[in-house]
């Protein structure tokens, strides 16, 4: 197997992986602060894609993710930091 093919599968992967752990902490009423961590992690590998393949994640992406952080209702945020 191709080891950049391998690197390349990987860091989808792992984007794809996040996107719906970010989706299942944001239904379970997670913090701003563990979901920005989350996109902030898939930001970083969002740039190894960039920098190593020259590829990125279409903004349409991103934006689905930023609108959904920002329109949940305040109500659906469950206070876990007791």
């Amino acid at each position: 197997m191709d080891p950049q093919n391998s690197t390349l599968n990987e860091l989808k992967s792992e984007i794809l992986a996040d996107s719906q752990l970010f989706l299942a902490k944001l239904q379970a009423g997670a913090s701003d602060g563990e979901l920005n961590a989350i996109l902030d992690r898939m930001k970083q590998r969002n740039d190894l894609l960039i920098a190593i393949y020259g590829l990125k994640l279409q903004p349409e992406f991103w934006n689905i993710l930023q609108s959904r952080l920002a329109n949940r209702k305040r109500k659906d945020i469950i206070d876990t930091a007791l």
